[in-house]
């Protein structure tokens, strides 16, 4: 029972890696070094296929280097030059690690203004000085043509009809797809601020911010260990007569893990949602605990009018049902989606305070709350 309840706080070892540009969490993406150039590869998985993106790093501020060359084999690849001054961040996690670097100036275009929670670039939407250029099929190409960026910053689902990396390099825009939110470790998603931090020449402090906030996760993983009790929990929401579950190897999935909390479908081996029949759901979850992020849900009143089935479950009449919206902002986005994707130490502590009150970590919570009548 120890070995299955213990936090796991090991560095996992990558072999791939060139020995200068290692990564200790993630393994998304994957850097090696040859002379004058940095070789990026990003891997996703859609449909648990993967697929691997390639670019060429390239450090202006090097003095030039005739002999280096770059190798036949990624000589296709996409060249982006840095360190970069201007960009589109098309994700509001992309804002997040760009809000940790302290360089939230240099955004010129997002996404979505209505999903934005950071007030400096909410203002700057407003007063024109960041643009809003959507995003797959809803891309304003002309507009960041005429911004120029320095890169854009975009991600891929594996769906034609939503992903714009291809549009943007046809119409040769520096692109780079972060794939931050398909890591499955907490602190493989916050490492991907080292890769930022060399995008944008920040790299001391890219590294000063991984290795505090990856020693406050694990001084609290440790800490979660001391507990007695696993409270049994699931996630996900309604849809009809199917109910959509977190996938058992997702970052949801491992932060409810170290949390110490028994997640009722950490077996499952899926890097993504899934359906079960609402039955089945009710057979085997209907005394759990606590349900954790209800999406799309933010009200006692607005889940039962939409599903009423849910006040026979035990977690209803305790209100242990958790929602991340403490810091969603008025007519805005949700702190969560920022914030909260580059610092696990915080989620982990929330979910501590909520699910382990006897460990007496904190009086308060950052992004998690009970859910309201």
């Amino acid at each position: 029972m120890l070995l299955l309840w213990s936090c796991r706080a090991e560095i996992p070892q990558n072999q791939n890696f060139s020995e200068n540009v290692s990564t200790e969490y993630a393994v998304n993406y994957r850097l090696d070094s040859i002379p004058g150039y940095l070789i990026l590869h990003v891997e996703q998985f859609f449909d648990e296929k993967s697929t691997t993106y390639g670019w060429i790093l390239k450090d202006k501020r090097n003095p030039a280097c005739p002999e280096c060359k770059i190798p036949i084999n990624f000589q296709k690849y996409p060249l982006i030059e840095y360190p970069v001054y201007s960009i589109a961040a098309l994700s509001s996690t992309h804002l997040g690690i760009l809000s940790e670097l302290d360089l939230l100036s240099r955004v010129v275009a997002v996404s979505q203004a209505h999903l934005i929670h950071a007030p400096s670039i909410r203002q700057a939407i407003k007063s024109q000085s960041v643009a809003e250029v959507g995003f797959g099929p809803s891309l304003q190409i002309e507009q960041l043509l005429r911004l120029q960026p320095d890169v854009v910053l975009t991600f891929a689902v594996g769906d034609s009809r939503f992903d714009d990396y291809g549009i943007l390099l046809d119409n040769d825009i520096p692109t780079l797809i972060v794939a931050d939110w398909q890591e499955v470790h907490p602190l493989g998603r916050l490492e991907w601020i080292r890769l930022l931090g060399i995008l944008t020449g920040t790299e001391n402090r890219a590294d000063s911010v991984f290795k505090l906030r990856t020693y406050k996760y694990l001084e609290l993983c440790s800490l979660a260990t001391q507990v007695k009790k696993h409270p049994k929990v699931i996630t996900g929401t309604s849809e009809g007569e199917n109910w959509r579950l977190t996938g058992g190897n997702t970052f949801f999935a491992r932060l409810l893990q170290d949390a110490q909390a028994d997640y009722l479908f950490a077996h499952s081996t899926s890097r993504n949602s899934f359906k079960i029949n609402f039955e089945e759901l009710f057979i085997k979850a209907h005394q759990v605990d606590y349900w954790i992020n209800p999406s799309p849900w933010n009200t006692r009143s607005e889940t039962l009018k939409n599903e009423s089935r849910l006040s026979l479950f035990s977690f209803w009449e305790k209100n242990h049902i958790l929602i991340p919206n403490k810091r969603r902002a008025k007519n805005g986005g949700n702190e969560f989606w920022e914030l909260g994707m580059v610092r696990p130490d915080l989620l982990l502590s929330d979910l501590l305070h909520f699910l382990h009150p006897e460990l007496g970590l904190s009086d308060s919570s950052v992004f998690y709350q009970f859910m309201e009548d």
